[in-house]
């Protein structure tokens, strides 16, 4: 008996396939997107409780404006922004900020588990990252997380990069503010990850 051989759809196919309710187009699309879409929430919403409600939320705002892509080329940034913009939204929201210092055992691999202090740091950052207005936010992790240039930045957000530039400013500007507040915190961040 021969393997099966899974189609590989091109990104038009996805497109149409999506718009049209195609099972095995929206298996196809979660295969390739999922694991980068949830990725991506975490990295710019941390460690939270909402995070699978917030990627389905994703998957929800993708199969409602699918049909709006002109360009099949620009599928993953589509998805990447689509990504943003509901996080955005999320974190904008909320009336209040979480309270509950993530566990370190929820923490994103930041740090080797192993290491307590390396743990710590970045329970303390992501504690520093929540203070953050929420565009400060993701525009930093976009940058320092995802490692996106100014331009890859620009198409995600939908901001023109002279904005994205003017909000890592802000945002390095605020983030440094709120790290000085804690020595040790700040002294980590001086020797090893100098955001700026």
């Amino acid at each position: 008996m021969q393997p099966t051989v899974e189609k590989t759809y091109l990104n038009q196919e996805l497109i149409d396939g999506l718009a049209s309710g195609d099972d095995a187009c929206a298996t196809a699309f979660y295969q390739k997107y999922g694991s980068r879409i949830e990725r991506l929430v975490r990295s710019l919403l941390g460690v939270d409780n909402a995070h699978d409600d917030v990627v389905q939320m994703v998957f929800l705002n993708i199969l409602d404006s699918i049909s709006s892509i002109r360009d099949a080329n620009r599928l993953s940034y589509w998805v990447d922004s689509v990504t943003f913009r509901t996080v955005y939204k999320e974190l904008r929201s909320r009336k209040y900020r979480r309270q509950v210092v993530p566990s370190s055992d929820s923490l994103p691999d930041l740090a080797d588990r192993r290491n307590p202090q390396g743990t710590w740091v970045a329970r303390q950052f992501y504690v520093a990252l929540d203070k953050l207005k929420p565009e400060e936010r993701m525009i930093l992790v976009l940058k320092y997380f995802e490692h996106c240039t100014l331009l890859e930045m620009a198409k995600i957000s939908g901001w023109s990069v002279a904005t994205v530039k003017r909000r890592i400013q802000r945002a390095v500007a605020s983030f440094e503010k709120i790290v000085r507040e804690d020595t040790i915190l700040a002294s980590y961040v001086g020797e090893n990850h100098n955001v700026g």
